[in-house]
């Protein structure tokens, strides 16, 4: 693309964002599977993206934002669509949600990381103790051996 056009838009038209995107992102397809379904390069996808962002005015901007609004309602509806079935089947699927959704906070190990920290914190004395009685022995003078004389 020539550097001196302020909108890519106004370049010679090669390979554009087709409108199906949107509807393939609605139903959850990631990024480079709509990108193999368009048959073009991971790396071109990327690139409407990037001049998307650089350039929100033009047609490249209009194809992230509704991209990226196209994923944010595919998330909405799967959340909403996750705690409802959570709600009516079982408790331990709602919180088998919110330890994956906030895992620090209701995750299944939360209370032994701060255990296994102590311990590696524990280890890691040890071991500096262990280092240093090497390296006193390493800086000690040999003894002198006189009863192996040649």
């Amino acid at each position: 693309m020539n550097a001196l056009l302020s909108n890519p838009d106004d370049a010679p038209r090669r390979g554009r964002p087709p409108k199906c995107v949107v509807e393939l992102a609605l139903v959850g397809n990631a990024r480079r599977d709509i990108a193999a379904v368009l048959g073009v390069p991971r790396r071109t996808f990327a690139r409407w993206l990037r001049r998307g962002a650089k350039h929100p005015a033009s047609s490249y901007g209009t194809f992230a934002r509704e991209l990226r609004a196209a994923e944010a309602q595919f998330v909405a509806q799967s959340v909403a669509s996750i705690t409802a079935a959570a709600r009516e089947r079982s408790p331990r699927l709602m919180l088998k949600f919110l330890e994956r959704r906030w895992p620090r906070l209701y995750g299944r190990f939360r209370g032994e990381l701060g255990a296994l920290k102590g311990t590696i914190r524990e280890q890691s004395k040890q071991i500096a103790e262990l280092e240093r009685r090497v390296r006193a022995l390493l800086e000690q003078p040999a003894p002198s051996d006189t009863h192996c004389r040649a």
